[in-house]
């Protein structure tokens, strides 16, 4: 009696890609900070990705960020270290009342394919309309003061997936 065969190994499913975004602002001011995560399965290198706020762009330095891995970006300056990076005022202070944040993954920032996440504060923003073509923000901002925290909750598109915290 023949044995039936072996079925065949079944391919390895491949990691998620990686997916980058915004988890947190703290509206500090020139020692303001954003917090970026990578929730994707697969390392994402930023170099070549920019944080704005219009009309202040910062280029990343080559650094990977792992999957689950994040880093905090200062607005402060001062020495790198593997978790945080500090951009010497190049993407500008974080104020309260109305601002935003953008992340791109290229130099093309009316391009809504570029952004990658977006949180804003107070009115529309210059690059608000750029987050809601690309699908990534809704028609609300948030309400945030000096000294608060926009933390990522997780859930929902634009506003409604962050909450601010009293500073």
């Amino acid at each position: 009696m023949d044995l039936p065969e072996e079925p065949p190994e079944a391919p390895a499913e491949p990691a998620a890609p990686a997916f980058v975004v915004i988890t947190a602002v703290a509206l500090g001011g020139a020692a303001g900070s954003v917090t970026l995560t990578n929730f994707g399965g697969e390392p994402q290198n930023l170099e070549g990705w920019f944080l704005c706020q219009f009309p202040d762009y910062w280029p990343f330095p080559a650094v990977e960020l792992g999957p689950g891995e994040r880093i905090d970006i200062s607005a402060a300056s001062g020495a790198d270290t593997a978790f945080r990076l500090f951009s010497n005022q190049a993407y500008g202070a974080l104020d309260g009342g109305q601002g935003e944040v953008a992340l791109y993954s290229d130099g093309q920032f009316a391009d809504p394919g570029s952004i990658r996440s977006y949180v804003a504060w107070g009115g529309d923003s210059q690059r608000t309309q750029v987050a809601r073509d690309a699908g990534i923000w809704g028609a609300d901002n948030l309400t945030a003061n000096a000294g608060d925290i926009i933390a990522r909750t997780g859930g929902g598109i634009g506003a409604d997936g962050y909450q601010v915290v009293g500073g």
